[in-house]
């Protein structure tokens, strides 16, 4: 009986080392998996812009848009997004979002909080991408009771009870095609009523006004 074990115990050890040796050369042959190319973030827009791109508050109601594209969209399977605010100490996973968006609003956002973000890409084979560019930004309350007066040369006034911000940026566009018509930054007002003459800074885009028109109103922090 013992020479029996004594002659097996050189074939198992032969049997380990095989297998062994067949994982470490399936190891080593391996591809290492692809990462596909992170999102790439939009450049900001100055606000000043006719039309404005990239991170910023939405027009209507409380939240933080961010926007993005995708170089290989065909192999993204869908787009992860991160976020650490100034009270956390690390990026937090907030959200995935299909490949075929370019878009997230960000709802869950506090007042006055700087909040930073970046996205990571998922291929079909579950790798990920490298995070892409982060970007930031921090909202403020919005004016309220924004309202005009009628005639040729309107005047517009709106109020706002926090902290008075550096300046507004007051926009003008047409109801119907969206074209931009005159667009105004203001400067600091310590009252909490502020209200300014259509075209008093001459800087109107166009030469006539359309009445069937929208105006939007936002800090310059």
């Amino acid at each position: 009986m013992g020479k029996t074990v004594m002659k097996s115990c050189p074939i198992l050890m032969f049997l380990f080392f095989m297998i062994f040796c067949f994982i470490q050369c399936n190891n080593a042959t391996a591809p290492e998996p692809i990462r596909p190319d992170p999102p790439e973030m939009v450049p900001k827009s100055l606000d000043e812009a006719a039309i404005e791109t990239g991170i910023d508050a939405i027009s209507d109601g409380m939240g933080i848009l961010l926007q993005w594209s995708l170089p290989q969209k065909n192999l993204i399977k869908w787009i992860k997004i991160y976020r650490k605010s100034a009270n956390d100490n690390k990026f937090l996973f907030l959200s995935s979002e299909s490949s075929i968006d370019t878009f997230f609003i960000d709802y869950e956002v506090t007042y006055g909080i700087l909040y930073s973000y970046y996205l990571i890409a998922v291929n079909r084979d579950n790798t990920e991408s490298l995070p892409s560019d982060t970007v930031f930004y921090r909202l403020y309350p919005k004016p309220n009771n924004l309202n005009h007066t009628d005639g040729p040369k309107p005047v517009f006034s709106w109020h706002y009870s926090f902290i008075p911000p550096v300046g507004y940026l007051l926009r003008l566009e047409n109801y119907d095609s969206g074209e931009l018509v005159w667009i105004s930054t203001v400067g600091r007002f310590y009252e909490s009523i502020v209200s300014v003459a259509y075209n008093w800074d001459g800087c109107i885009l166009r030469f006539r006004l359309i009445y069937h028109s929208v105006s939007t109103l936002k800090l310059c922090t």
